[in-house]
């Protein structure tokens, strides 16, 4: 029956998400994410539009360390028209927890962006959220708030 096609598909997907998940061991998980995000990084470096579409969740909010924020399109749309610029996009100090098909990705940024024609350093604590749908970590959201207002008092101003 054509009908049941739709709901078929969703449960093979599932399935194979399921699959996916049960054949990995949680420090092989963290290593995938980590990988995957690498090479969100490169993306954003080389202005990979193509890969950065893949690696970004449909519903993405980019937070950026102004408080600015951005949807997948909006972001997609600055890195492909040079509103960013990246030059360095480093993670360290990172901590990756998961919940089933979740996972937290946690850590410290140096990022060196030409914004406007201005190169800028930016150091940031930041929290990313990885999903994995269809058997791919997507990440859905990236929250980071500058090291100097982390330093005052722990938490920046909302």
């Amino acid at each position: 029956m054509r009908g049941d096609e739709p709901a078929r598909a969703r449960a093979d997907i599932r399935s194979e998400t399921e699959s996916h998940l049960a054949g990995l061991s949680g420090d092989l998980i963290r290593l995938e994410i980590r990988g995957v995000d690498q090479r969100r990084r490169i993306a954003m470096k080389q202005g990979d539009i193509a890969a950065l579409s893949r690696i970004l969740h449909p519903d993405l909010k980019y937070v950026h360390s102004d408080g600015s924020s951005d949807s997948k399109a909006s972001y997609v749309d600055g890195v492909s028209s040079g509103k960013w610029i990246y030059k360095t996009v480093d993670v360290v100090e990172t901590k990756i927890s998961i919940d089933r098909k979740t996972a937290q990705f946690v850590g410290v940024a140096h990022i060196e962006v030409i914004l406007a024609g201005k190169r800028s350093s930016i150091d940031c604590g930041f929290t990313a959220e990885w999903v994995l749908e269809s058997g791919e970590w997507q990440m859905r959201s990236w929250r980071s708030i500058p090291m100097n207002a982390m330093n005052e008092g722990g938490r920046a101003d909302e």
